[in-house]
C-alpha cells in the first residue's frame, strides 16, 4: 500500500517536471523557428573575434523584443552567451562586443 501511494505522489511530480522541461526546450526552438537562421552579427558579441558560422547562432531577443540569431567565435563564448542569451542580443545586431558600445 505503502508503495501504491509514493507512485500517485511520484508519478504528478513527474509529469510536471516533464511538463516544463517540454515548455523550456519548445520556446527555445520556437525561439529559433521563428527567427532567420542566419546570425545577425560577424563579430563575437563576447569577446569580438570573428564569428565561427559551424557553431549554431543562439536564440535571443533585444530590448524591443525582436528575436535574433546570436553568432559567437567558440564553445566556450556559446557557453556565456547561452546562459543569458538576451543580455548580448543588442550587442550581436550592433556588430559589437558586449560593453564595448559608446555611453556605456
Amino acid at each position: 500500500m505503502h508503495a501504491a501511494r509514493v507512485a500517485l505522489l511520484v508519478l504528478p511530480i513527474a509529469l510536471i517536471g516533464l511538463h516544463h522541461s517540454a515548455a523550456l526546450y519548445g520556446e527555445q526552438a520556437v525561439s529559433m523557428a521563428n527567427i532567420d537562421a542566419k546570425s545577425v552579427n560577424t563579430v563575437c558579441p563576447v569577446d569580438g573575434r570573428p564569428i565561427d558560422s559551424t557553431i549554431a547562432p543562439i536564440a535571443g531577443r533585444t530590448r524591443d523584443g525582436k528575436r535574433v540569431a546570436i553568432g559567437v567565435c567558440d564553445a566556450s563564448c556559446a557557453a556565456i552567451v547561452r546562459a543569458h542569451p538576451d543580455a548580448f542580443a543588442n550587442d550581436a545586431v550592433a556588430n559589437a562586443r558586449h560593453g564595448a558600445g559608446a555611453g556605456r
